[in-house]
């Protein structure tokens, strides 16, 4: 179950003054997304693990499990052709609590000066469990529990000058993160327990606890300025200075065998960036306007997960961005059609990734964050909406984008990342479209929409060209009710994935197991729901 609380209070002790304040809390107690084993597919030094677990621990956990005597871990699990069978018997769970509390005092210093506080805080605390292997045994399964706190002060000074030919914002930012987690993971877990002692190696102790902990810092001071040469012709300069500063400490033991595999250990750096932008606007009528931008980004680096004593903390570095966007925003016939097309070019440096590897003595499945290389993405977003009469709303959006890696860094080329792949999680083609209707009874209004979405192929996990995922069709559908004699009340029905389309949100093959699997989407779902605004 699920349950959100939002709250907002609005105070303005004076015409030039108004105070802000809000606040919101989820309480979270449910499963993950379940899995299953869609192949069984063992090779290299997994085919030896695979055999030990069913010689010496297979017997004793299927009995401890409540199993049919002779159960080993093999393909009788794999269910590709039976989408509704699952085998996740270990402990799955996500628990969380999340808050947060923003206040934001605005103050007009004039008629054309405007000063901004933003000050907010949010914290989470969660414990997650997950069977990765998808079977009843504890080969690849972990529970994590974590805990992380933030604060953040934002000052913004915006205003005008020059008979408001000149419009800007001038603002400081300061960031403070603290975090920590544990994990602990079960790899082939049973083999240590049920082995007899003389025959025992370190390798056949796979459980791991890991302790992490991380205190990050962040400030920016940044500035954007347009100047109006004319009616019609703008130009907009900006920039964004930040300094970021994370300090990291990690360290694994093997549990089963009161050993230390990564020492407990300390590790910070610091990075500096500069974003600058510029862009220029044009509006050669007065429902068209032509623009132009070049902008740079930053994502701060960090370190990653390790299984090396003699790496104990691989930092990986930031990722940047050069992005170049043309495009034009039309509208047409008194504003009853709107059309927009933009056609952008990005160059992603050191992009960050998460990349899986085994370990080489347990077996174990390791993901960590690494730099994987370069690309420059390049694509196009056109998007429509008709009101061609009152009440009727229709919208459709089409994107294409190309995205794949040109340069690759060493360490991503050992993790199987080869040039030309396309990056995962990004679909070439994207398509939506909609259409909305408002009727006007006497009864409150109703208002039913329905809508469908196309992503094309994409590849779900990095380096594994068995995650790739068809394209795919989503329809929805929606139907509100607004009472006319409670204010505030909607009540509506929904449906989404109406046609019940099967298709998955992770798919990737796992070495340390030997296995395939995916986590599929969620099916078709219909709810009812209720709000009041008061």
């Amino acid at each position: 179950h699920r349950m959100i609380v939002r709250g907002a209070l609005l105070y303005t002790p004076a015409e030039d003054l108004s105070i802000t304040f809000n606040a919101d809390y989820t309480h979270q107690d449910q499963k993950p997304p379940l899995g299953r084993l869609t192949a069984f597919v063992p090779a290299g030094p997994t085919v030896a693990k695979i055999a030990r677990f069913n010689q010496y621990a297979a017997a004793a956990e299927a009995q401890r499990l409540g199993l049919p005597a002779g159960s080993i871990y093999d393909g009788r699990y794999v269910t590709a052709n039976q989408p509704d069978v699952n085998w996740d018997w270990q402990p799955q769970y996500d628990r969380s609590e999340i808050g947060g509390a923003s206040l934001v005092v605005q103050k007009d210093l004039g008629d054309s000066l405007s000063f901004k506080s933003i000050t907010a805080a949010r914290a989470i605390k969660a414990e997650i469990g997950v069977d990765g292997d998808h079977t009843p045994f504890s080969l690849q399964t972990s529970q994590t529990r974590l805990n992380q706190h933030q604060y953040s002060q934002e000052f913004q000074l915006s205003g005008s000058a020059f008979d408001e030919r000149l419009t800007y914002i001038l603002g400081l930012y300061a960031f403070k993160e603290r975090g920590s987690s544990t994990l602990y993971t079960e790899s082939f877990h049973g083999i240590w327990e049920n082995i007899p002692v003389a025959l025992r190696t370190p390798a056949d102790a796979g459980d791991t606890l890991t302790y992490f902990y991380m205190d990050a810092e962040s400030y920016a001071a940044y500035g954007q300025a347009t100047w109006s040469f004319t009616d019609q012709l703008d130009l907009t300069v900006g920039g964004r200075l930040n300094r970021d500063k994370k300090d990291y400490a990690f360290g694994v033991q093997f549990t089963q065998r009161a050993a230390t595999q990564v020492p407990f250990t300390r590790d910070s750096a610091e990075w500096d960036s500069f974003s600058p932008k510029v862009g220029v606007d044009w509006r050669p009528t007065d429902s068209i306007l032509a623009y132009a931008s070049y902008s740079q980004g930053f994502k701060s680096g960090g370190f990653g997960s390790s299984n090396n004593a003699l790496v104990p903390t691989p930092q990986y570095e930031p990722e940047e961005l050069a992005a170049y966007e043309i495009g034009v925003k039309t509208d047409w016939f008194d504003r009853r059609l709107t059309a927009n097309l933009a056609i952008f070019q990005s160059q992603y440096d050191d992009i960050q990734l998460t990349v899986q590897s085994v370990d080489p003595v347990t077996n174990a499945n390791i993901r960590t964050t690494r730099n994987a290389g370069s690309s420059k993405i390049n694509g196009f977003e056109a998007e429509f909406v008709a009101r061609p009469v009152p009440d009727l709303n229709l919208n459709a959006n089409i994107g294409y984008v190309d995205a794949k890696f040109d340069e690759l860094a060493p360490g991503a080329i050992t993790s199987g990342f080869r040039v030309g792949d396309r990056i995962p999680q990004i679909p070439d083609w994207s398509i939506t479209t909609g259409a909305q209707y408002v009727f006007h009874p006497a009864i409150g209004d109703i208002t039913v929409r329905a809508d469908a979405s196309y992503k094309g192929d994409m590849f779900l996990t990095a380096a594994d060209p068995t995650s790739y995922q068809d394209a795919y069709t989503l329809y929805n559908a929606r139907i509100a009710w607004e009472p006319a004699s409670v204010e505030g009340l909607e009540i509506a029905l929904q449906g989404t994935n109406l046609s019940d389309e099967r298709y998955n949100i992770y798919q990737a093959t796992l070495a340390p197991t030997g296995s395939k699997v995916e986590i599929p989407s969620a099916p078709r779902q219909v709810t009812l729901e209720a709000r009041l605004r008061f």
